[in-house]
């Protein structure tokens, strides 16, 4: 057989917002898919609940070890302010923002980002 090889052993799905937990298993060839919660897709998390927590806890992660590996850069007293926010603006914000384009945030996660946002800038 040519093409595509599908390897059932590896498969999972998901579903969102389904509030039955009492789904009929999904076969294929007699072999039982595994349900799974959450699936990391392009460097987005996408949870069954369709909620962005896990996106923007990881988002604020990747940023604060971003801004931990530049401090050498940021706590140096030679450099000026403006280049430090340079800095700051294409490297910790990029992070922090990456992929926010695809998400649907409530006030609750913009009131996150500026809380972590603000935090740093300290």
């Amino acid at each position: 057989m040519e093409g595509l090889e599908f390897s059932v052993a590896k498969t999972q799905f998901m579903t969102l917002n389904n509030p039955r937990s009492d789904d009929q298993p999904i076969s294929i060839n007699g072999q039982v898919i595994t349900k799974c919660e959450e699936y990391k897709y392009l460097g987005n998390i996408l949870h069954s609940s369709g909620d962005l927590e896990h996106n923007i806890q990881q988002s604020i992660a990747a940023a604060w070890l971003k801004l931990r590996e530049i401090t050498g850069v940021t706590c140096d007293k030679k450099m000026g302010v403006k280049l430090k926010g340079l800095f700051y603006k294409a490297i910790i914000m990029a992070v922090l923002m990456y992929g926010s384009e695809t998400w649907a945030p409530t006030q609750r996660h913009v009131h996150a980002i500026h809380v972590v946002e603000m935090k740093m800038l300290r």
